[in-house]
């Protein structure tokens, strides 16, 4: 005759090893990545940061240029105005105002076309990102995948949870292709 002990411990060792199956199989996976690691460190923002860099120091130049060309005529008019009579000097007194309200309005634009640009291709990294995050996380098994901010949106978590190291180097493999 069997032993209705070992069958008793059977039984229950199969009911336990089936709810903890359950569980794990129906438990939601949930992970977080340190949102600002990922922006420091992924090889795409970067790059981003670098074309705009590269951008802003063309439009400096240009801007470098015309105040060198306003001071060299500054300069000239400055060595010439007591050879001027009234109406010259007016002339290019006012020319020189010109000038500089072309100046200041070439810098503002390109201040703003600088900050367009790089919101541009901001937007063009964090969709890749995301598109990466999304993708990783469902090839993974994760039900939930959370950001952390520099303010706080998540108060704790176990670095257990934290995918952030595991994203990031699979993320710049993938940026290298």
């Amino acid at each position: 005759m069997r032993n209705p002990v070992l069958i008793a411990i059977l039984v229950l060792a199969v009911v336990c090893l089936s709810w903890l199956t359950y569980i794990q199989l129906h438990m939601p996976r949930i992970a977080y990545i340190r949102s600002g690691t990922i922006l420091e460190k992924y090889a795409g923002v970067k790059e981003a940061h670098l074309r705009c860099q590269q951008k802003t120091q063309q439009w400096k130049t240009q801007s470098d240029t015309l105040r060198q060309l306003w001071q060299h005529s500054y300069a000239s008019l400055e060595k010439n105005y007591v050879h001027l009579t009234a109406t010259q000097k007016a002339t290019e007194a006012q020319r020189l105002e010109e000038q500089q309200a072309d100046i200041l309005r070439f810098e503002e634009a390109t201040a703003l076309k600088a900050k367009q640009e790089e919101e541009k291709l901001m937007q063009g990294v964090f969709q890749q990102i995301n598109s990466f995050v999304e993708t990783y996380a469902r090839e993974q098994g994760y039900t939930v995948v959370l950001g952390t901010t520099q303010s706080g949106s998540l108060l704790y978590a176990s670095d257990a949870v934290d995918i952030t190291d595991q994203v990031l180097k699979k993320l710049n493999e993938s940026y290298k292709k």
